[in-house]
């Protein structure tokens, strides 16, 4: 691949297995159930911090399930000893724009959410429990007030967005995040998902490959992370930049 470039060593730490959305192409981190709310005690900091000097790594990615659910993160966040904290969330649960300032005071250094529709109906198209119209307008709502309030509290954002279902739908959630993105300056991100999904949908790969040329996306940089086999590609289309996720195989049929 030309233009690539192999980023250093990142460690996922799921803290919780709690969630409170149940999204069917959920891979739980690799399946690693089991995992309930981790305890911020010394001894699981002294456990991180060894792992954190032996592999030389200064990002963490903080997970779950749903990391907002965990009643420490605070302690959590400000007990990691590394200069790159990020946050994966559904970001469903609201806080305030002072709740991100704190986390962010603490050493949180950026958040991502998962947004994978541009309506609160999308949000209920991916559970696989039975929810409410209600509970889908309210989670959306609070997706849209989190990326409004992680843009006041100055925490750098990206939102990925899972190429799943049917090509107008992503399509759509392109359509309605590029807006927003200009306004609260937030990264996108295109997620390929591993495997097919059932029912009459497009593949993971159809619905990139599609988004790429329904927006005359130019690729400019494709990347790795140091102990990863996923490429992200980096594209530039109507003055935004956005990013893709997939396996290295298919990666390259857009590299530059």
């Amino acid at each position: 691949m030309k233009n690539t470039v192999i980023t250093p060593l990142a460690v996922r730490l799921k803290i919780t297995e709690n969630c409170n959305r149940s999204c069917f192409f959920c891979h739980q981190e690799g399946d690693m159930e089991g995992i309930f709310n981790i305890s911020p005690d010394i001894k699981f900091f002294e456990c991180l911090d060894n792992m954190i000097s032996a592999l030389c790594i200064n990002r963490i990615m903080v997970t779950g399930g749903e990391p907002l659910l965990h009643p420490q993160l605070l302690e959590i966040i400000n007990g990691i000893k590394t200069s790159n904290i990020s946050i994966t969330t559904n970001g469903t649960l609201l806080k305030s724009q002072n709740e991100w300032k704190n986390l962010h005071k603490k050493g949180l250094t950026k958040a991502v959410l998962s947004i994978n529709g541009n309506s609160p109906q999308h949000l209920l198209l991916v559970e696989t429990k039975k929810r409410s119209v209600t509970w889908a307008l309210n989670a959306f709502q609070n997706q849209i007030k989190n990326l409004i309030n992680l843009h006041k509290a100055g925490i750098p954002t990206r939102v990925n967005v899972v190429a799943s279902g049917v090509i107008m739908e992503i399509q759509d959630a392109f359509d309605f995040l590029f807006p927003l993105s200009a306004k609260h300056f937030f990264e996108i991100r295109l997620l390929e998902l591993l495997g097919n999904v059932a029912g009459n949908t497009n593949s993971s790969q159809e619905i990139i490959s599609s988004i790429i040329k329904d927006f005359n996306a130019v690729p400019i940089k494709a990347y790795r992370r140091d102990g990863s086999s996923r490429w992200l590609q980096n594209y530039s289309c109507c003055n935004f930049i956005f990013s893709a996720a997939s396996s290295s195989d298919f990666a390259k049929c857009f590299s530059p």
